[in-house]
C-alpha cells in the first residue's frame, strides 16, 4: 500500500519548479467563473496558487473577487464576457495584483476593506471605496457579510441566485484534495489540518482579536445550508 502522505510529494514536474499554466474556467454557466495564478514566496522556489472569482452581476456586468494575475489571453477572455466594472479585495491581506488588474480594466472601480488603508502593502494604493454591510455593494446579487473580531477584516459574499459563499482565508475548502492542487498548498493543508471538505484552518485562532464580535459576525453568516463553496 502506499504511504498515507504520498499524496503530498513533489510530482517531478513540481521538483522542477515548473510553472502551472491557469486557465479561466466557467463553473455556473454565463454566470460564475474562477481563474488561479501561480507565484512564489521568499526563498521557496514551489509555486504557491490563489483564485479570482469572476461573478456575472444582475446588470450583466462583471465583477471580479480577489483579483490576481492574469495572462493577456486571460484578460482578453474575461473582456468577452463582458465589462469589468468591480475589483473586489476583501481581506486586508491581498492587495498584490490590485495595480495590474487597474490597468487592464481601468473603467473599474477598485473596493477594498478599509484594513487596506492601513496595512503597507496597500497603503499607497488607489482605491474608490471600501466595503461597509450598512451599504451592500451588490444587494441586487450577493449578501455580505464583514467579519469582525479578526485580524483578516475579511468580507464574505454569498451569491444567491448560484448559492455559492466565496471566501478568501476565513475558510478554506480542501484543495488538496482536488487533481492539480500544487505541492505547496498539499503542504500546507496538511500542516495546517485542511483536511476536511471546508474547514477552518489550524492557525486561525492566533488572528482573532475580539472573540465576542467574531462570534456575532458569524451568526450573521446564518445556519449551516448546502451551498457551494469557493476560496481564494
Amino acid at each position: 500500500h502506499p504511504h498515507p502522505f504520498a499524496y503530498v510529494m513533489p510530482t517531478d514536474a513540481e521538483w522542477r519548479c515548473e510553472k502551472p499554466q491557469p486557465t479561466l474556467e466557467e463553473i455556473v454557466p454565463g454566470t460564475l467563473y474562477r481563474v488561479p495564478t501561480y507565484f512564489t514566496n521568499g526563498a521557496s522556489p514551489f509555486w504557491q496558487q490563489v483564485f479570482a472569482t469572476i461573478v456575472r452581476l444582475h446588470s450583466g456586468k462583471l465583477v471580479i473577487i480577489n483579483p490576481v494575475a492574469l495572462p493577456a489571453p486571460i484578460a482578453q477572455s474575461i473582456r468577452e464576457l463582458g465589462q469589468v466594472s468591480h475589483l473586489v479585495t476583501p481581506v486586508k491581506f491581498h492587495s498584490r495584483y490590485i495595480a495590474e488588474n487597474q490597468a487592464l480594466f481601468p473603467e473599474a472601480r477598485t473596493i477594498g476593506v478599509r484594513g487596506h488603508r492601513v496595512n503597507p502593502p496597500s497603503m499607497s494604493l488607489r482605491f474608490d471605496g471600501f466595503l461597509d454591510d450598512r451599504a451592500p455593494l451588490f444587494p441586487e446579487d450577493f449578501d455580505q457579510v464583514g467579519v469582525a473580531g479578526h485580524e483578516l477584516e475579511e468580507t464574505v459574499f454569498f451569491h444567491r441566485a448560484t448559492r455559492t459563499a466565496v471566501f478568501q482565508d476565513l475558510l478554506f475548502a480542501n484543495r488538496a484534495a482536488v487533481s492539480g492542487a500544487p505541492f505547496w498548498w498539499r503542504l500546507y493543508a496538511l500542516i495546517f489540518g485542511i483536511h476536511d471538505e471546508v474547514t477552518l484552518p489550524a492557525y486561525q485562532t492566533l488572528l482573532w482579536t475580539n472573540v465576542l464580535a467574531l462570534r456575532g459576525s458569524v451568526a450573521r453568516l446564518g445556519p449551516p445550508q448546502p451551498v457551494e463553496w469557493i476560496d481564494g
